[in-house]
């Protein structure tokens, strides 16, 4: 399954477009205001923020990936919602003019193998004195069981953990709040929170996420027999996650970083 498609039919319906809305109540964005989203593969945040804007105000979002940044043009804009413009660039780069922005927003993707220093001081440097910054990152692997299990069962098929361990978010919140801090921004807080995900296409479904993961060529170039053997160390991995009618279902743990500029 390609990165893109991965995103849209996996990882959006069960997992990214519910934790959005969770970011976009942390937000609480002002009509009429424009809200920067960085690096918003499919576009679930920057969505969820133009619904919420409704037709007064803009969403300028950003991913350096140009197959993601296809697939969130791709989807209709909503009758109602505010604009998106979407952009390719890093984090660490971001092509907006100072202050243009009154809230920004990033779901999940500032991680360990990145630069957050530089994402952060470039996302309070975008942003008005007082705007709002909204930031998820996943909690640990244990926080969310599904990908502990997957990790595991992946890291048992290919020998090693140091791809699946690089896919986490910061997970530190004093490492979130220290980082904040540096890059400029004030009354910062992080508060943890919870949601329910279900896979319904079983452990098969849970392994396509790790197309998204530094593993996805590995994972590619498995012959169908050896895909097997890892959806098979998977399910076993999974364990009681696995219930009677085959779907997946368990928790995700995020922690997230609220702050002004």
């Amino acid at each position: 399954m390609p990165e893109a498609s991965t995103y849209t039919e996996v990882l959006v319906p069960r997992l990214l477009a519910p934790w959005a809305e969770v970011l976009v109540d942390a937000l609480e964005p002002v009509a009429g205001t424009t809200i920067v989203d960085v690096a918003t593969r499919s576009g679930a945040v920057a969505r969820a923020v133009a619904r919420r804007l409704g037709r007064i105000g803009r969403v300028l979002a950003c991913d350096p990936s140009p197959e993601l940044i296809a697939a969130a043009l791709a989807i209709t804009r909503e009758s109602g919602a505010a604009p998106i413009t979407y952009a390719r660039a890093e984090g660490d780069a971001l092509p907006y003019p100072d202050g243009i922005a009154a809230g920004v927003t990033c779901q999940h993707h500032v991680r360990v193998d990145s630069d957050p220093a530089m994402t952060l001081l470039e996302m309070h440097r975008v942003c008005a004195p007082g705007g709002r910054l909204v930031l998820a990152a996943w909690r640990r692997p244990d926080d969310s069981p599904v990908f502990a299990a997957l990790w595991s069962a992946a890291v048992d098929h290919f020998g090693t953990d140091e791809e699946g361990g690089a896919q986490w978010s910061i997970a530190d919140p004093d490492v979130l709040i220290e980082t904040a801090r540096r890059a400029g921004w004030h009354d910062i807080d992080v508060i943890d929170r919870d949601l329910p995900i279900e896979f319904g296409g079983g452990p098969a479904e849970v392994v396509d996420v790790l197309n998204l993961t530094r593993l996805r060529e590995r994972l590619n170039a498995l012959d169908a027999d050896t895909h097997a053997e890892l959806i098979r160390r998977t399910t076993e991995s999974l364990g009681s996650l696995v219930e009677h009618d085959g779907a997946v279902r368990s928790r995700t743990g995020a922690h997230f970083l609220l702050a002004r500029a």
